[in-house]
């Protein structure tokens, strides 16, 4: 989780117009992983892997997965200014994001008919 120590601000606003595009106009994270295709998935799944690896060769995909976290989180909250996480808030919603990005690729593997409702938002 070394990414998310140099994390900042900054990236965030840097990394925010590059994220709006890969949202596009879903607006929560259930409607934004079901659109997803399967491959889609798969690349996100490994995206948060050499995050959480600290693999530096993906430094730019790591905080484009943090932007993206993050919007996405405000986008459920339906806020529009900045929200104040540390680290570890952070970090619940990463691992929050990954468990949506597996299960969801999970039920398509086993072509089940599951109605899971993703969210960032603790329950």
């Amino acid at each position: 989780m070394e990414f998310l120590k140099k994390y900042n601000p900054q990236h965030y606003t840097y990394y925010l117009s590059k994220v709006e595009k890969i949202i596009d106009n879903h607006t929560d994270l259930n409607k934004w992983v079901k659109h997803l295709g399967t491959d889609d998935l798969l690349v996100w799944s490994k995206v948060y892997n050499h995050f959480n690896l600290n693999t530096p060769e993906f430094y730019e995909e790591s905080a484009l997965l943090i932007t993206l976290v993050i919007r996405l989180f405000m986008l459920e909250l339906d806020v529009e200014n900045r929200l104040k996480l540390n680290n570890q808030q952070i970090k619940k919603l990463l691992v929050r994001f990954q468990y949506a990005i597996e299960m969801e690729y999970a039920i398509r593997k086993a072509e089940k008919k599951v109605n899971i409702k993703y969210s960032l938002i603790k329950d």
